[in-house]
């Protein structure tokens, strides 16, 4: 997964490297400027092929790296993830071309005006003014019709993942959710959240755990999210598809929705061309490739009174894949919901990279997150992309990985048809304008190398003809 993902800083040095002899960036200063701006392109391009390749796994992003600069990210709900990348790179070639260029009139004692400085600050200053005013925008609404604030509980486990892979200790993890969904009932909770494969038998094959969480569910009218594994038999024979699930047990104590994993994960969830490169299979250390979901699917919850949450639910890395989750925003929809178990990552940096990741999401399509891990960072989002509650065992805020549940009041509501961001709309235009640039920007190199090649090849033809002559 590593070499995957290493694959693509490589290309974007090459489209660089050829970009950079057409624009002769030491001859003057267009040509920096231009290559500053073709630089970025190509850097959008990377990513936006790491988000695809293979399925995409758009892990870490440049952007990623400012995303506690709120007012500098507000961009993406324009341009997705990727205009926050594209300013990042440009910002850092310019500056890069002006500290070059400082060395080298010191040097000479020249002194130009420092154009690609001027530049730099130029997009930084528009970018963050952009920002302030979007942030004050939508902290006042802006289309999005608030509802009450719901009171909304996450259970965190924290299972270790040898137990949760080898299917240990069952009824400990059955007792531990129940017991934390008990006490985030009590506490008034009207949605209970369980993280990724929380419940340790499939749930639809588990009476023992829905009969008891219904008990304690329908009295108070709590609707609990449910992540489990799932497996469903396709023929008389063994064959069997191996979903990753959630399922939504209603406050009327029904359970009929459900949302199958679309967006699996390559080399983590399933491992690509498998049937045609079956030797791969002894490569991955993952049991067997988990099936695709076929159906994006919006869920209900009935809050009573006439009052309906629309949500999607994204399992595990779906939401930080920016194409994919725009899928689900249509107008009613008022909060997303993302349950994970970030539990192969242990106590790394990893389960913040993860929440950081997703607080993109938020920006992009102005709705806020509730997040629900196994052990990682459970936490909710804001519709500006700032991290307002985690769950944490300690004062201090740093245990994020221990067991319990926390209640938060968050501002649910609906998405009006005129508050749909252009993002969500019309989705990743500007990381394929990049692409347009950068092939366009290419075009005059690949011809280069055909002519040069057509001009060897008739050489050496030339040079057969003579030294059949003589």
């Amino acid at each position: 997964l590593g070499l995957y993902i290493g694959l693509f800083p490589m290309a974007f040095y090459a489209g660089v490297r050829v970009a950079a002899g057409r624009f002769r960036p030491a001859e003057s200063v267009v040509g920096r400027l231009l290559l500053a701006g073709y630089g970025a392109s190509v850097w959008v391009v990377t990513e936006w092929a790491q988000a695809h390749f293979l399925t995409g796994l758009p892990w870490n992003l440049l952007a990623v790296s400012q995303v506690d600069s709120t007012a500098l990210i507000q961009i993406s709900e324009w341009t997705g993830v990727y205009g926050v990348s594209w300013i990042i790179s440009a910002v850092s070639l310019l500056l890069f071309f002006s500290i070059w260029r400082m060395i080298r009139e010191r040097r000479t004692l020249g002194r130009q005006p420092q154009y690609e400085f001027h530049c730099a600050m130029l997009i930084l200053v528009l970018d963050l003014a952009m920002g302030v005013q979007c942030m004050t925008r939508w902290r006042t609404g802006n289309g999005y019709q608030e509802g009450a604030k719901l009171p909304i509980s996450v259970v965190q486990g924290a299972v270790p993942q040898e137990v949760k892979a080898k299917g240990l200790e069952d009824d400990v993890v059955r007792e531990r959710y129940l017991h934390y969904s008990k006490l985030a009932i009590a506490s008034g909770s009207k949605f209970v959240i369980w993280p990724e494969s929380a419940a340790p038998i499939p749930i639809l094959n588990d009476p023992l755990t829905y009969t008891r969480l219904q008990a304690m569910a329908q009295p108070a009218g709590t609707g609990v999210l449910i992540g489990t594994l799932e497996t469903v038999y396709t023929g008389v024979d063994t064959e069997a598809e191996y979903y990753n699930s959630a399922y939504l047990l209603e406050p009327d104590g029904r359970m009929f929705q459900f949302y199958r994993k679309i967006h699996i994960v390559p080399f983590g969830e399933f491992i690509p061309f498998e049937k045609q490169l079956p030797w791969m299979a002894k490569l991955i250390p993952i049991p067997g490739s988990l099936t695709r979901g076929r159906e994006y699917v919006k869920m209900e919850l009935d809050l009573g009174g006439g009052e309906v949450l629309q949500f999607p639910v994204l399992i595990c890395f779906e939401d930080i894949v920016p194409h994919h989750v725009r899928r689900y925003i249509q107008p009613g929809v008022g909060l997303l919901v993302n349950i994970t178990n970030d539990g192969w990552f242990k106590r790394t940096a990893a389960p913040w990279q993860h929440a950081a990741n997703a607080r993109f999401r938020c920006v992009e399509n102005r709705l806020p997150m509730v997040r629900s891990a196994n052990t990682g960072l459970s936490c909710v989002i804001d519709r500006t992309g700032v991290l307002r509650n985690y769950f944490a065992t300690d004062p201090e805020g740093r245990e994020i990985y221990g067991e319990g549940t926390a209640t938060w009041s968050v501002q649910t509501g609906a998405m009006g048809a005129d508050a749909l961001t252009f993002y969500t709309r019309h989705g990743d235009l500007f990381a394929l304008g990049c692409t347009l640039i950068v092939g366009l920007g290419l075009v005059p190199a690949v011809a280069g190398a055909i002519r040069a090649r057509r001009r060897g090849v008739q050489a050496e033809a030339d040079a057969a003809e003579f030294e059949a002559r003589v």
